[in-house]
């Protein structure tokens, strides 16, 4: 079972993630974070297998969530997969979700095809 936690500030967005997951076998959201601070607690306590994380959230933004993420080298989710979301679509932005620590990069609206195969591809 591939356990995942859904990171995006905004609950249609979420519940849209959920339901393309839930189409998928092996497949388990494990929780739901409105935030990059949220996502961050979770990820140490939940240690899922990938995390979808919004780059554009308030307070703490997906860049500095991933850089927490992957701070503390001792911790196993610093090797965690994160696949970075985001409506922005430069590639610019692109590289700046890359350079943060993201392992991969979805744009929005989000292509249940492409994010699947992303996240197979790893």
């Amino acid at each position: 079972m591939i356990r995942i936690i859904i990171a995006d500030d905004h609950s249609i967005v979420r519940l849209g993630l959920t339901k393309i997951l839930a189409e998928m076998a092996n497949v388990q959201v494990v929780a739901e974070a409105p935030s990059g601070e949220v996502a961050v607690q979770l990820a140490r306590r939940l240690q899922p297998d990938i995390v979808l994380m919004d780059i554009m959230m308030p307070e703490m933004n997906g860049h500095e969530a991933i850089n927490l993420i992957r701070k503390n080298k001792k911790e196993r989710i610093s090797t965690l997969p994160i696949i970075a979301l985001t409506a922005k679509a430069m590639q610019a932005d692109r590289s700046d979700a890359l350079m943060a620590g993201a392992n991969s990069y979805v744009t929005k609206p989000i292509n249940a095809k492409l994010l699947i195969m992303t996240m197979i591809s790893g």
